[in-house]
This record gives structure tokens, sequence and C-alpha cells, in this order.
């Protein structure tokens, strides 16, 4: 397809009774669905993505950006996560929302040694919890941020 890349997936268990409540809950029954899609020319590359999945009273969605130039990225995901209470009584109701915004940095072929790279990272997330119980310790969440360094080295 030239510049352009994109692959599709999707998963689901095939076993019932994986994981099962102590009210007889099969929790172990979810499918999940993935797109992700990819244009690069030069320097310069675009990734974008979605991934779905569907279980026992609980929805998850989450959609991704990215753009890399040279070895600087610039990255946002968002994710939607839907509760019920209809199969699980006294489990989370209503939504959960995280936005979380991305850079990044590779050095590559650090102390002369080739194919060995340091990249840095940070990243904040904010959390809109609308859930119908947000005193609950389980989804008590804050706005978060942090940072990292890696070590690679490609075999």
């Amino acid at each position: 397809m030239g510049d352009f890349t994109v692959a599709a997936s999707m998963e689901t268990n095939l076993v019932n009774d994986t994981a099962v409540t102590s009210s007889g809950v099969d929790v172990g029954d979810r499918t999940g669905y993935g797109l992700t899609g990819n244009w690069a020319t030069g320097d310069i590359s675009v990734n974008a993505n979605f991934a779905y999945m569907d279980a026992v009273d609980e929805t998850n969605m989450s959609v991704g950006l990215n753009a890399l130039y040279k070895n600087f990225g610039l990255g946002y995901i968002y994710g939607m996560n839907e509760y019920e209470n209809k199969e699980i009584k006294g489990w989370a109701d209503g939504d959960v929302n995280v936005s979380t915004y991305y850079a990044s940095y590779e050095f590559t072929n650090v102390l002369a040694v080739q194919d060995f790279s340091v990249l840095l990272g940070a990243y904040y997330s904010s959390v809109d919890n609308k859930l119908d119980n947000p005193g609950s310790a389980m989804f008590e969440e804050h706005d978060d941020y942090g940072a990292r360094i890696r070590l690679f080295y490609e075999f």
C-alpha cells in the first residue's frame, strides 16, 4: 500500500467458565477488536489506533494518535470505560474517561555502540471519573505524570 500500513485484529475467549464469580457470572466472557494504521515517509511516521472490548458489565474503548519525526515523538491516547451493574451487583456503575499525552526522544548509537539507544519519555494523564460511586477506592484516581529512561539494545 505504498507509505501506508493497516492491521486489524479480533480476540475472544473460546472457552466458557474460565473465570466465574461466586454468584456464577462468567467474567471471562469478553471479546476485543483492534485496528491500527501507519503512514510513513522519509523522517515522518504517523500512527493511529483503535481498540474496543466488550465484557460482562463493562465496555472499554481507546483511540490513539502519535507522530514521530526523526528521533522525537508526540502522542495522545483517549480511553473510555463504561461500567454497569447488571450481572455483578455492587460493582461500578457509570463512566471513567482517561486522556494521556506523551512525548519521547531517542538517542541512537550511545557511547558509539551500534544499535544501542537511550529512550527518554514523559507522560501526563488526566482522569474524569463519572461513576455513580466515585468514592470507591477501587476507582479512586487522580491526574498522573511521570518520566522514564529506557536502555535499548537491538540484537
